[in-house]
């Protein structure tokens, strides 16, 4: 189990990132990037009936995390990202579900940082609302956004603490006990037993099909602008014609290459397959 200093040090990462990604999310959704501050909760929010939001990461079978907010502060957090669009008259639920798709996207953003940290990779789940009451071992957090109008608005987030056990131990380089069975196996085998499990293991998994795609390139609009697209319009992407294009496999950048035309289909003759290293800061 990590240290004290260990964990305290991981739940300082993950808020302060998780602000950031807050950050950015608003400010390319409504045009404005609140000012953030944190504090420490004792406990989970009491106060009221508030929202409960359940973000599912993959480190841990049971790995969640969960974010309060009063419905007020709800429909504020959404309603700001639509009326930035042009959207003003919205009902509630529409200004709900754009306040899930902002928690999304920030939750998405830390799962990518979480994995250049652990150098793993790492998902999050879409975000739900859940009648669950929220486990007593969380560590909680408030954050109070602050925009140029002056109208903070608060949410709390809890990261359940075995959560924050693994990530800690990750981080740190803490050994992982392997399983009693392939421990004996490797014993038993000697030096080719743990070479024979691998070649099993690999041998399983060479007909596993993965999709490929190619990518051109990649572009950010506010909502707004995404808003106004329509039959002719034309997305400026962040790549230029001489470039090489991206390869793609499950969503990881695994190598570059120029477009080619084979029988009248478009192909991809690949120039260059990046180091792992490389590949996991590319992960979209």
């Amino acid at each position: 189990m990590a240290g004290d200093a260990d964990r305290n040090e991981i739940i300082q990462w993950l808020v302060k990132t998780l602000s950031d990604q807050v950050s950015q999310v608003y400010d390319t959704m409504a045009g404005e990037a609140p000012l953030i501050e944190a504090a420490t909760l004792a406990s989970a929010p009491s106060d009221g009936n508030p929202l409960i939001w359940e973000i599912g990461i993959n480190l841990t079978p049971s790995g969640q995390i969960f974010l309060c907010v009063s419905r007020e502060h709800a429909i504020s957090l959404g309603n700001r990202i639509l009326s930035a669009a042009g959207l003003e008259d919205s009902d509630d639920q529409t200004i709900q579900d754009t306040f899930k798709e902002a928690i999304d996207q920030a939750f998405g953003g830390l799962a990518r940082e979480m994995t250049g940290k652990l150098g793993k990779e790492v998902t999050a789940s879409s975000s739900k609302l859940t009648n669950t009451a929220v486990p007593a071992k969380a560590s909680w957090n408030r954050l109070e956004l602050i925009f140029g109008d002056n109208q903070p608005v608060a949410i709390s987030i809890g990261f359940i603490e075995e959560l924050v056990q693994k990530l800690a131990a990750k981080s740190t380089g803490t050994a992982v006990t392997a399983a009693p069975e392939l421990a004996s196996a490797a014993s038993a085998g000697g030096g080719g037993g743990a070479g024979a499990i691998k070649s099993q293991t690999l041998d399983l998994l060479l007909d596993v099909e993965l999709p490929i795609s190619v990518s051109f390139g990649r572009a950010h609009l506010p909502l707004k602008e995404v808003m106004k697209l329509t039959t002719g319009s034309i997305v400026e992407l962040n790549r230029t014609i001489s470039e090489p294009v991206d390869i793609i496999v499950n969503n990881c950048v695994i190598a570059r290459g120029e477009v080619v035309v084979v029988e009248g289909n478009f192909g991809v003759r690949i120039q260059e397959v990046i180091s792992r290293q490389e590949r996991l800061r590319t992960l979209y």
